[in-house]
């Protein structure tokens, strides 16, 4: 059924393929290829969707970019094109991949991946280097520990829980959630895994009520950070307006992410040890197939300190 899903084997049918193969694989990022394609691909370009993928060519994608450009919506653009660059490789790769035959379909006969003649624009890929003050951090935690909403307790274990991904802390169901072990298990499908990978933590003192009231209100529910009227979680994309608001625009939600590592930093936490609790930069051959050190005693040392500093800034006295 899968590798009939595609019978025009059209640019349209291999972006919808890809994006169905992405949200099977549980990628967080599937929600926003999705958005992005929509408004920059199939609304302004209607006319390539019926066209077959493998002629789709260079022009056709420098006319998607360049649009694109015109809109002034710069970090999109390298987004745009990553997204479709990994959609043509991944049909290129069916081709003799049967795992990807089964997820995009394998009949497209695309030879070239038309994405690649294509120039990514370096000065659009600014990195963020905002990282909130003392100041900053102190009011950040006072607003969001004003009232116990689900997305208020979703920023603020997000931030005591070290500074996790938002999208992948508010996908977890509550059996993630383990109290008698004071375990918290989140999934991370980032990078090129298959299978995405557990992230263990343990869960600080500062953290237990506010899960304990989420196993509360939720126990029963798909996920542990249900919305109230419906059966499915909190989304990234309110949270991140949550902190906009909260900072009037002074930082958004993945500056909170930066602040927490830049801090543990600070603290005296270790370069390995802050991957570890943050699950960044746990690819590499020795991670993947020999080191299966849980690293449990760190990340509850790390989280002791970090808490403690966090406690310290809500109450003026900095550690």
């Amino acid at each position: 059924q899968s590798l009939r899903r595609a019978t025009k084997w059209t640019f349209g049918e291999l972006l919808t393929s890809y994006e169905e193969a992405l949200t099977a694989e549980g990628k967080t990022s599937a929600r926003q290829v999705h958005n992005i394609c929509e408004k920059w691909v199939r609304a302004p370009f209607p006319h390539l969707l019926s066209k077959a993928a493998n002629k789709i060519h260079r022009d056709d994608i420098m006319a998607i970019l360049t649009f694109t450009v015109q809109a002034n919506v710069e970090r999109t653009v390298n987004k745009l094109r990553s997204y479709l660059a990994a959609a043509f490789q991944r049909a290129i790769r069916a081709e003799s991949d049967p795992s990807l035959a089964v997820s995009i379909g394998a009949g497209y006969g695309i030879e070239t991946n038309p994405v690649m003649a294509t120039i990514r624009v370096a000065r659009f890929d600014k990195a963020r280097e905002r990282v909130l003050t003392d100041a900053e951090l102190a009011h950040y935690l006072n607003e969001i520990e004003k009232n116990e909403s689900v997305q208020s307790i979703a920023l603020r274990l997000g931030i005591r829980l070290g500074g996790q991904r938002i999208e992948q802390l508010v996908r977890i169901p509550p059996q993630a959630v383990d109290m008698a072990s004071n375990q918290i298990t989140l999934l991370d499908p980032k990078g090129r895994r298959q299978v995405p990978r557990k992230h263990i933590l343990p869960i600080p003192e500062q953290v237990k009520p506010l899960l304990e009231k989420l196993l509360e209100l939720n126990k029963d529910k798909q996920y542990l950070f249900c919305n109230v009227k419906e059966d499915s979680h909190t989304s990234a994309s309110e949270l991140s307006n949550m902190v906009k608001k909260i900072s009037q625009g002074a930082y958004c939600l993945g500056d909170i992410r930066r602040t927490a590592e830049t801090n543990l930093a600070a603290l005296g936490v270790s370069k390995d040890h802050r991957a570890q609790l943050q699950s960044h930069g746990i690819y590499g051959v020795q991670d993947r197939h020999y080191d299966k050190h849980g690293y449990m005693a760190e990340k509850r040392d790390a989280l002791g300190l970090w808490n403690a500093h966090l406690d310290g800034l809500r109450t003026g006295c900095r550690i």
